[in-house]
């Protein structure tokens, strides 16, 4: 199954648009710029600061787990098939995927962040954005499918983690307090 996925999405997706679409898409899974941009966007100015730790921490957890997995379950990359297309040479450890880790855990504490603001849009579109940047990685030929779906799960509890750290550490939202 993961062979085939890879495939289908690899070599049936490809066209010029795609690659450039799928390019910035996995650029921004590193997680920064989205997260500022989400904090300008959705956060009331006393709110910034707060959201800012919490992005960071969520970036943070994210990727340290993720790493963590990579020494701990060394697998090879699609990328070292003859067949795949390869936009990125990458050839270290592939499981489990950083910058969906990344993405997720980011999209994680920003989905929490709009949900105690009220603004569902803001959780529909940080999850559509990390999906995104998943596919964008098996789609650039640097990783498997199940891979995302590992990073999928260390990014939502690096973005939990985060949440409940920083939450513990700033007694709370700010923008929750009257």
């Amino acid at each position: 199954m993961d062979l085939d996925l890879f495939r289908s999405i690899n070599l049936g997706w490809r066209n010029p648009l795609c690659d450039v679409f799928f390019a910035a898409l996995s650029y921004s899974g590193l997680g920064s710029c989205v997260a500022i941009v989400a904090i300008v966007l959705l956060l009331k100015k006393e709110a910034r600061i707060y959201a800012f730790s919490m992005g960071l921490a969520a970036i943070l957890g994210g990727t340290a787990i993720a790493h963590t997995f990579k020494g701990l379950m060394p697998r090879e990359r699609p990328s070292n098939l003859p067949f795949a297309v390869v936009q990125e040479p990458i050839y270290h450890s592939s499981f489990p995927s950083a910058h969906t880790a990344t993405a997720f855990a980011v999209a994680t504490a920003l989905a929490i962040l709009a949900s105690r603001q009220g603004k569902w849009w803001g959780v529909i579109l940080a999850y559509i954005w990390a999906f995104g940047v998943g596919l964008s990685r098996i789609y650039r030929g640097v990783h498997w499918p199940t891979d995302v779906a590992g990073g999928i799960c260390a990014g939502i509890i690096g973005g939990c983690l985060a949440t409940i750290i920083i939450d513990l550490v700033t007694k709370g939202d700010p923008s929750k307090k009257a």
